[in-house]
């Protein structure tokens, strides 16, 4: 059975020195140049444009050629995909951030879906469990130590939205259609409801948690090899 390989990359996306703001703004078409000036150079605009730029760069490797080259073609629910302007595609990739750190997943030979989560405090951890985990997610949830809760929260929540992203159907596949596991793990598996069964793939979830102030998940078709592969962005970033 082929092993599919995938890579990682982790990238900080605190804010930029002038220099490499402006070797990132390089990367942008004119298009997205526009996008972040819509954001005024906010350090939202900013966080958006180290994350385009860095992608950029990444995926040009993949397709050996410049990153300004690299374009984006989006689904229905705007999941991003490479264009390749051929017939041959390009390759399977997604991308999350939160708080300063970006991580993209690329793959040449399977999909992928991937999210991370800053832990961070939260005003009701019951009440958001409830209303977007499923049921027997909210109670696992709630059997854990208090000490112990904050990032279980935050570990089911990584791991079910690396399973929307994989999926890409966005907010048509609801939250509660499937149960993923809070426990600390290295692989565990997505149990679909009964009425989502027979529409969903089998699905893997593989913990790629790299800090104790985050937590992330990697979602792939069950039953296939998979190698992880870690790689390290910060020469990316470095303005030319």
């Amino acid at each position: 059975m082929t092993t599919h390989h995938i890579d990682l990359w982790i990238a900080s996306l605190k804010a930029p020195s002038a220099a490499a703001l402006a070797s990132d703004l390089a990367v942008l078409d004119a298009n997205e140049r526009d996008r972040v000036d819509a954001f005024r150079l906010t350090a939202d605009a900013q966080c958006w444009l180290r994350s385009r730029a860095t992608t950029k760069r990444i995926l040009g490797r993949y397709l050996q050629c410049a990153p300004v080259e690299v374009q984006f073609t989006y689904s229905p629910q705007g999941r991003p995909a490479v264009r390749t302007g051929t017939q041959s595609a390009g390759p399977n990739f997604n991308l999350s951030h939160s708080g300063d750190t970006l991580l993209l997943a690329v793959s040449k030979s399977c999909a992928v879906g991937i999210d991370i989560e800053q832990i961070r405090p939260l005003d009701d951890i019951s009440a958001i469990a409830a209303r977007f985990f499923a049921s027997r997610e909210v109670r696992v949830l709630m059997a854990f130590p208090q000490e112990l809760r904050l990032a279980a929260f935050f570990r089911c929540w990584s791991r079910k939205e690396a399973v929307i992203k994989f999926d890409g159907a966005g907010l048509s596949l609801p939250l509660d259609a499937f149960e993923v596991s809070l426990h600390d793990e290295p692989h565990s598996h997505v149990q679909w409801t009964a009425s989502w069964k027979e529409r969903q793939a089998p699905l893997e979830i593989i913990d790629v948690t790299t800090s104790v102030d985050h937590a992330a998940a990697l979602a792939v078709p069950a039953g296939i090899p998979v190698e992880l592969h870690w790689q390290d962005a910060r020469v990316l970033l470095e303005p030319d």
